[in-house]
């Protein structure tokens, strides 16, 4: 029993590495692990703006932080991505297996949410990625569901307040939707009592303070007018496609819905039939309820988009608080998690046949992430958008690494407004670049002068540092302090070049500079 149970969890566990991807950096890792990195070691891009910004997750950086000064930022995130992986893979099974102890319908159910988060979200939240703090909220949630459905409350409440400890905005929002769960169970259910729950949500909240404390400090001596324009600037600009359904949701010819939305819908109407067919089972009902709770908090969210479409600087503050992101996940999780019931109860547990079946649609739902992840994609995803050539990735490489070994530590780069990972592999501070939005108001605005300054254009547009005059590079290079400009090396500029390959270049900012093409 217990040789089974440990191969579940590797195999479940296998295939939530398998929807990370493989290469690094992923898309988040270059922002938060070097966030952690100068957490730890406070001189390592000392003059970086983004990185003198407010923490926002200093509980992930503190746990695990401290890694980037023994390892290099790739092996660190491929640790993370392990270490979160595992975690995932464990709760995922605890909490399947609080449905059904059939083998393998943990790792059948794991494909299956991940296949719906993957391709059928609507605001574009998921679960397996890089090393961040979210992929550990998701694991102590998923946790804490597994012990509601075993009607452990007060146990669950303790776990969600580790999950709010990593990232306040899942465990929020997690909280939220388990006490609307408690509400619909009612009376007549075995529900416990408010009063038997107060030690384990007493030490909730405390667990919770530790991570919710830094990001509640981010609003220290901030204005309302600077949190207001701060909101703009996320739901509007920087973050639409996560907190704006007039982005993602509606649109304004017919069908009048994104396909998002549409296939958000669909998803919605299959969790209700399923929840409808399988009410008599409590276990289920309880899942059920909870995950009523995130729709209910997603579909708030689209009622103030709608209700405040007149009034921008009031829908900012309001759809500033991802009210969707949990909705992404959870109805693929309850969905999931009911054709896994369904499933142990039509086939015998066991034949021979039955568990074949399992295993060969687990492998079915797997080839489109593992032809991603080890064959399609050979750039990291981090990068796709400053290289989305191999052999570009390879030059912007070298470029970063001629940055780090021929320029002074505390020296100052712009950088293309897509370089995301210009630190990850130069080690060098950088003005601003369009990933790295920093989590405090004040902080956000400046950002957001700093990309109206230096790249002036559409976000699409990558070439706008080439399209300057040579006085104008000089004068934003005085104004922030850069002393080189990193950019793509075709057209060439009017500037000193201390380095060039076919892809990109890097050029002096002050008057002296020394030539050094390759």
């Amino acid at each position: 029993m217990r040789t089974c149970l440990v191969l579940e969890f590797f195999l479940t566990a296998t295939v939530f590495f398998i929807f990370s991807g493989t290469l690094t950096p992923d898309v988040n890792e270059p922002n938060y692990l070097a966030k952690a990195k100068h957490f730890w070691n406070p001189d390592w891009c000392s003059e970086d703006f983004y990185l003198q910004t407010g923490d926002a997750h200093t509980v992930f950086y503190w746990v695990f932080g401290w890694l980037t000064l023994f390892l290099p930022l790739p092996t660190v995130a491929l640790v993370g991505r392990l270490v979160t992986c595992g975690l995932l893979g464990y709760s995922w099974q605890k909490l399947s297996r609080s449905l059904t102890s059939t083998f393998g319908l943990a790792i059948f159910s794991a494909a299956l949410l991940l296949v719906f988060n993957t391709y059928f979200h609507m605001a574009g939240e998921w679960v397996a990625g890089g090393f961040e703090a979210k992929g550990f909220a998701y694991g102590f949630v998923f946790l804490s569901l597994a012990a509601l459905l075993g009607n452990h409350w007060n146990r669950a409440w303790i776990l969600l307040g580790i999950a709010t400890a990593f990232h306040i905005l899942i465990g929020t929002w997690a909280v939220v939707a388990a006490t609307i769960a408690w509400c619909i169970l009612g009376k007549a259910s075995d529900r416990p009592s408010i009063r038997s729950q107060i030690p384990g949500f007493v030490a909730g909240i405390c667990l919770s303070i530790v991570g919710a404390w830094p990001a509640m400090a981010l609003a220290r001596d901030t204005t309302i007018a600077e949190i207001s324009q701060a909101a703009e600037i996320h739901v509007f600009y920087r973050l639409p496609h996560h907190l704006n359904p007039d982005h993602f949701f509606f649109q304004q010819q017919s069908p009048y819905l994104t396909h998002f939305a549409i296939r958000f819908l669909i998803m919605l109407l299959i969790w209700v039939v399923f929840a409808v067919t399988q009410r008599k089972n409590k276990v289920l009902k309880t899942l059920n309820a909870f995950t009523f709770g995130v729709l209910s908090i997603a579909t708030i969210g689209i009622l103030i988009s709608l209700c405040t479409e007149a009034h921008p600087i009031l829908a900012g503050r309001l759809l500033r608080f991802y009210w969707f992101r949990l909705a992404d996940v959870m109805l693929p999780a309850g969905i999931a998690l009911s054709v896994m019931v369904r499933a142990a109860a039509l086939l015998p547990e066991r034949r021979l046949f039955s568990r074949s079946l399992v295993a060969v649609a687990t492998l079915l739902l797997l080839v489109a992430p593992f032809h991603d992840a080890f064959l399609l994609h050979r750039v990291p995803a981090a990068d796709r958008k400053i290289s989305p050539l191999p052999e570009q990735w390879e030059q912007w490489k070298a470029t970063c690494k001629f940055a780090r070994e021929q320029t002074s530590p505390d020296a100052v780069f712009l950088t293309p407004k897509y370089s995301h990972t210009f630190k990850w592999y130069a080690d060098r501070s950088e003005v601003a670049n369009w990933k790295e939005l920093p989590q405090d108001a004040p902080s956000v605005i400046v950002w957001w002068e700093r990309i109206e300054t230096i790249h002036p254009a559409t976000p699409d547009r990558k070439n706008s540092l080439t399209n300057r005059s040579r006085e104008e590079l000089r004068s934003i290079g005085r104004r922030y302090k850069a002393d080189y400009l990193v950019t793509e090396a075709d057209p060439i500029l009017d500037l000193p070049a201390i380095y060039r390959n076919d892809s990109f270049a890097i050029y002096s900012l002050q008057d002296e500079g020394a030539g050094n093409d390759e």
